[in-house]
């Protein structure tokens, strides 16, 4: 029976926890798979939790040599090395965060050949991953592995029996029921969008784009936010992931906007199940994508990209990244994978289980995570303004 490989224990959490920097180190001194029946190589720079312990699977499939350097994908670090230090120069593939083409696209990407003879994959791909890597009516990105972000809450104080019970996002905004038993992210990009979303649905203001507010759309949500806080919604403002689980732990509140790791860490914590993660009305969608240097047609490793990208695509990758929690286009081919190489019972659920979540998750109502809003200065001005009434 063909052996489950390790796979890299690293997750959104563990970056926060461990600290970027750690990360980094840990990732650097790690020596890459050898790979000595390569006839060639690729080299991907990537955001560290979308990378592969073990790449031999990966040269097997392409005959190629992954070399992946990783970072903390923090999208500020990601663009100055693209736009300032030039590593298109270096890297053929850039794994980073959906919203990038938006920005570096025209100029630092190259357009996704989607009929090239090696994307095999491109085609069963459906446009809930697509449609939100193009930009201009160019399809800049192929779609790697993300999820759809909702809230965690207390199901005893909710009085909600059923896990798969969906949820309103009145309930962290604007609900008697738990007013006064909220926790809220201060993570602008995070938080912001979501109480947009919110203030957008109920009409309380006309929102285009609530990842991208303009000035009256910021004021609006933030005046929304400010009368919120001082009717008492609010219990605690939290910043980084061990916070999320302390509260959710301790019962300090009933609800709060979190990864769905901190359900599951709250959970392994109290040795029991004191924690849902709900299925919401609409979610906080975030995912990664790949995206092609412009150098890399002049050096001519197309072909390497193109057997590369359609590698990420496959079962291989979406396994292992669905065991972390992980989930991303394609994931039938993932459960057939783990199925057909015989690993344990437990990892065959957990990745049939993050199929269907994911499937379900991302037919409702959702937006996209930007990373680089254009209006982020005054949608900054806003969030201070309401975090310190």
């Amino acid at each position: 029976m063909k052996q489950q490989p390790r796979m890299l224990a690293l997750t959104r959490r563990g970056i926060l926890k461990g600290g970027a920097y750690t990360v980094l180190a840990a990732l650097a001194a790690r020596s890459l798979t050898p790979a000595l029946a390569a006839s060639g190589k690729i080299k991907v720079y990537g955001t560290a939790a979308q990378g592969l312990e073990d790449w031999s699977g990966f040269t097997e499939a392409t005959d190629l040599d992954m070399e992946f350097t990783p970072t903390n994908g923090d999208p500020g670090v990601v663009m100055r090395e693209i736009v300032s230090n030039e590593i298109g120069e270096t890297y053929d593939l850039f794994l980073t965060e959906t919203g990038m083409q938006k920005v570096l696209g025209k100029d630092w990407f190259l357009p996704i050949d989607t009929g090239n003879p090696a994307l095999t994959l491109w085609s069963r791909v459906s446009e809930a991953f697509t449609k939100p890597l193009a930009a201009d009516g160019v399809q800049y990105g192929v779609p790697n592995v993300g999820g759809a972000d909702s809230f965690g809450y207390r199901p005893e104080a909710l009085g909600v029996t059923d896990p798969k019970t969906v949820l309103s996002w009145e309930l962290m905004f604007e609900s008697e029921k738990t007013k006064g038993r909220v926790g809220l992210s201060t993570t602008l990009v995070y938080s912001f969008p979501l109480m947009a979303q919110y203030v957008a649905n109920k009409g309380y203001a006309k929102i285009a784009d609530v990842t991208n507010l303009t000035g009256p759309e910021a004021k609006a949500v933030a005046d929304f936010g400010i009368e919120r806080k001082k009717a008492g919604q609010f219990r605690s403002f939290f910043v980084g992931f061990d916070e999320q689980t302390q509260l959710l732990g301790n019962g300090e509140v009933d609800i709060l906007n979190c990864w769905s790791d901190a359900v599951v860490v709250a959970n392994e914590q109290a040795g029991k199940t004191i924690a849902y993660y709900a299925y919401a009305d609409y979610y906080f969608k975030w995912g990664n994508a790949l995206f092609i240097a412009k150098q890399a047609k002049d050096r001519g490793t197309l072909d390497a990209v193109y057997k590369t990208l359609n590698f990420f695509l496959g079962g291989e990758y979406l396994a292992q990244m669905a065991i972390k929690g992980l989930v991303g286009p394609n994931m039938d081919l993932a459960v057939e994978f783990a199925k057909s190489a015989g690993w344990a019972e437990e990892d065959v659920a957990k990745i049939e289980s993050a199929s269907v979540i994911a499937t379900e998750k991302f037919k409702t109502e959702q937006f996209t995570f930007n990373p680089v809003p254009s209006n982020l200065a005054v949608m900054e001005e806003e969030w201070q303004r309401f975090l310190s009434a």
